[in-house]
């Protein structure tokens, strides 16, 4: 068996059990979608929609990844790493039809869920303080954004009231494409 495999799955569970305390049908997803197309190789056929299942609020779902990255990044996901990891948050928000997106980081020396990093993105965060989704239509999943990391448990605090909150205001917003290069720039 795989020792990082090992780890992240089990940093997987930590984090469901963790988030059973509001969602308690929370797991582990199980990962499917891939076939073995010949001579040991395996493609994925359908789209990864998170690391965790059923921990989503009622109107507003949520697709969580989780990563144990505390050997490879003792100090923390920062810079490129962090970029590519909420890319593929981003990706799996989408293709769970999820309003938002969680990067939880396992921090090296703190085995309580409530004390790891949660990243996403400040319009995110900003939509969970005022309590109005905008989901934004035509914005590309490698889009940076900006970035924004807090202790779960802070988070959870946050998510907390409103899990018995009326239906929340979304606001669908379009992006326009533009032929404008530096508006790509970066």
């Amino acid at each position: 068996m795989n020792s990082n495999r090992d780890k992240g799955i089990r940093a997987e569970r930590d984090l469901a059990k963790y988030l059973r305390q509001w969602f308690p049908s929370a797991e582990r997803s199980v990962a499917g979608g891939f076939k073995s197309t010949g001579g040991g190789t395996v493609v994925r056929e359908s789209q990864d929609r998170g690391d965790l299942r059923d921990a989503c609020l009622p109107h507003w779902p949520i697709a969580w990844q989780c990563k144990d990255v505390v050997k490879s990044h003792p100090k923390g996901l920062a810079n490129q790493a962090l970029f590519e990891l909420l890319a593929e948050t981003r990706r799996q928000r989408d293709a769970a039809g999820a309003t938002a997106g969680f990067l939880v980081e396992k921090r090296a020396g703190h085995a309580n869920p409530a004390t790891w990093w949660v990243h996403l993105d400040a319009l995110e965060l900003a939509a969970i303080g005022y309590g109005r989704w905008l989901v934004f239509r035509g914005v590309r999943s490698e889009d940076p954004g900006l970035p924004v990391r807090l202790e779960l448990g802070s988070l959870m605090s946050m998510l907390e009231r409103y899990r018995y909150a009326p239906v929340p205001q979304i606001t669908t917003i379009e992006q326009e494409s533009t032929d404008d290069p530096t508006l790509d720039a970066g």
